[in-house]
């Protein structure tokens, strides 16, 4: 198992590289990802700027997982996703009747999320 920036370095390098064969192979592995990621960033932001936010999507996850892999914490595991959903709810809830939070939803929904994480691993 390749320790570090594997997940998102692999990728950038086969692009910068213009490795066709392995970006058809990546794209038509994760089709699925890519729908859904797709239709997340449809639904979810700007619609005119879909495929920029669909990139951003993209890169932000490479550097998460990323990240968790580093730093050697634990992440997507029952009690973690049980925390994260049940603090993105109630945080989301207080910001979506808040005029001054209305429109800052994905940043406080990172927020919570990179927030809960640290807290689950270094206290749980």
């Amino acid at each position: 198992m390749a320790v570090g920036w594997a997940t998102f370095w692999d990728p950038v390098s086969h692009i910068l590289a213009l490795d066709v064969p392995y970006l058809v192979n990546m794209i038509f592995q994760n089709l699925w990802w890519i729908f859904i990621l797709y239709a997340f960033a449809y639904f979810f932001y700007d619609k005119k700027h879909t495929l920029k936010y669909f990139i951003l999507i993209i890169v932000s996850v490479w550097l998460f997982l990323d990240w968790v892999k580093m730093m050697g914490w634990v992440a997507f595991v029952g009690m973690y996703l049980v925390l994260v959903y049940i603090g993105r709810l109630s945080a989301l809830t207080i910001a979506e009747n808040s005029k001054s939070f209305s429109n800052r939803l994905p940043a406080i929904y990172l927020a919570v999320g990179f927030l809960v994480l640290i807290i689950f691993n270094v206290f749980m």
